[in-house]
């Protein structure tokens, strides 16, 4: 913690020792030009970095697609959040408090990856309508919010490393993918794999004693590969206290994707039966990954192979 305190403690000491010469800009907490920043670093107190950097789509930590709506909500943060109001001095104490047990570290970065801004986000006032706020070098602390906005913006720079992450099923390249193969291995007879040849799919029955190519409706295929990619879960989990009961399990459906190169992804899904009536599944990757989705966003996923036949 006193490593942590150090550089925030220095920044508050020599404001508050120049204060007669305090310039306008440091209250000037806004970002007016949001498109014009390429990379946010939350650099948060148990080591974590949540590392964001604009691209085609914007990336977490180098190897990850972020979610797209949290990282929106903290640009449109940047860009509106401003002053409520100055501490006193006599508060100094308590905000360094504050900043020293919950505050993160945001590095924001403009073109060519020049840094344009550091500054901490601390707790959140006793109403909870303001945002403790410190930046550097000027290491005036303040107090933040959004205009007509009501509540804190802390919320908005905390999240946990997985809270970053897109909510995809499938991240990868469409076009990489010429087969889709879905097994109900307590059903065997409905799983079937999609082939993909010259632009055409083709249907290949998975039935333990024959292995028939059927010319399937192309449209419905389409549709199918279409409602795959945009499956979403609702969140990445640790595995749960029973995970070795799930695992010697048959899961209910088992999706893999594979190219040219061989398996894209994978998934395993397996109902969380908590009611009698399975809501929600869990969903294993090929990383070893947990994942909880609803089922009813998994509903048009699960489906046998006779869907494809139709006329």
């Amino acid at each position: 913690m006193i490593n942590y305190l150090l550089p925030i403690v220095a920044t508050i000491l020599l404001a508050t020792s120049c204060q007669s010469d305090v310039r306008q800009s440091p209250y000037v907490v806004q970002f007016d030009h949001p498109e014009s920043i390429t990379r946010i670093q939350l650099v948060y107190r148990n080591g974590d970095v949540a590392d964001l950097r604009r691209g085609e789509n914007w990336s977490l930590n180098d190897s990850l697609k972020a979610w797209q709506s949290p990282v929106n909500t903290l640009l449109e943060t940047l860009k509106r959040m401003h002053v409520r109001f100055i501490p006193t001095e006599a508060s100094l104490p308590t905000i360094l408090a504050d900043l020293a047990t919950q505050s993160v570290k945001v590095n924001v970065f403009g073109l060519n990856g020049n840094p344009i801004r550091s500054f901490y986000i601390g707790g959140v006032t006793s109403d909870e309508q303001g945002t403790y706020y410190v930046a550097e070098p000027d290491g005036i602390p303040l107090v933040i919010e959004i205009p007509g906005w009501q509540g804190a913006l802390r919320s908005r720079f905390v999240m946990g490393l997985d809270e970053w992450r897109d909510r995809s099923l499938f991240q990868g390249d469409p076009q990489m993918v010429d087969k889709i193969q879905v097994e109900f291995p307590q059903q065997p007879r409905s799983g079937f794999a999609l082939l993909r040849e010259r632009g055409r799919w083709q249907l290949q029955s998975l039935n333990s004693d024959r292995e028939a190519i059927l010319e399937p409706n192309a449209s419905l295929v389409q549709n199918y590969w279409l409602d795959v990619q945009s499956v979403g879960i609702e969140s990445y989990e640790k595995p749960p206290p029973d995970r070795a009961r799930i695992l010697i399990t048959l899961p209910y459906c088992r999706l893999q994707l594979s190219g040219p190169s061989g398996t894209v992804a994978s998934w395993d899904f397996f109902p969380v039966d908590d009611t009698g009536r399975a809501e929600r599944y869990w969903i294993i990757n090929q990383n070893g990954e947990w994942m909880l989705a609803q089922t009813r966003i998994l509903q048009k996923i699960f489906i046998s192979n006779a869907y494809f036949l139709q006329k």
